[in-house]
């Protein structure tokens, strides 16, 4: 599949720290990207001077709408990495918790609607690349709402490989925690991990574009687990 030059890669949050990665991963290997910042570009500035991007913030629909439209006028495309998050927390029972719903929207209706809105802008064979994350399987008590979406992200993906394919491969990554991210701090996480390290934004996103490569029985409606043993250590 990625031998196939025709069309952009649509990446969405592309300056997030995997998304980043990915990109450049792509861009590496010879493709096309097609950019979606919000506000910043510094991890992938020079990408943005040699790629087109689209501006947009995905956290409403009228937003979203306009972001398809104008995605479609760079289609066919090869691909969709749907990568644009933000790790937020909302205690259960802290009264100035972030309401859920917006949390929700963001992580999980939002990339439901992208695809609703662009899958017919694809190439024959493309893939649709989903993010859910380690944490679903290990119950972090602040982020219920953030969790629930990245679960729902799961739970659809081998519903989307039935009702795309086989015209179109879906899949989804859970990576686990990676250097430079967020807290917990990496000491604590490496004690929790089989390998005893962070994992690198390089080392998955180069396991997002080598499932990108593989046949698609290999990878449909599949979601790779990629944390270094780190849901052995609840």
């Amino acid at each position: 599949m990625l031998g196939d030059p025709t069309g952009p890669w649509l990446i969405t949050g592309a300056n997030g720290l995997l998304t980043s990665a990915v990109a450049r991963a792509l861009h590496g290997r010879g493709h096309a990207l097609l950019l979606h910042v919000h506000e910043n570009t510094h991890r992938i500035a020079d990408l943005v001077e040699s790629n087109p991007s689209l501006v947009a913030d995905l956290a409403t629909a009228p937003s979203r709408r306009d972001f398809v439209a104008a995605a479609r006028s760079h289609a066919p495309l090869a691909g969709l990495v749907l990568g644009a998050s933000r790790f937020e927390a909302a205690p259960t029972g802290d009264p100035g918790a972030p309401p859920a719903g917006p949390i929700i929207e963001r992580e999980l209706s939002a990339h439901l609607e992208l695809i609703q809105g662009l899958h017919r802008h694809l190439v024959d064979g493309g893939r649709i690349v989903l993010f859910s994350d380690t944490g679903t399987a290990l119950g972090w008590p602040s982020y219920a709402p953030y969790l629930a979406a990245k679960a729902g992200l799961e739970a659809a993906t081998p519903a989307l490989a039935r009702a795309l394919g086989p015209r179109l491969v879906v899949f989804c990554v859970a990576p686990g925690s990676l250097e430079g991210a967020p807290p917990p701090p990496g000491s604590v996480v490496r004690h929790r991990t089989a390998l005893e390290r962070l994992g690198s934004p390089e080392e998955v996103a180069r396991s997002v574009v080598d499932l990108c490569s593989l046949p698609a029985p290999v990878v449909q409606g599949q979601c790779l687990v990629v944390d270094g043993g780190r849901r052995l250590y609840p």
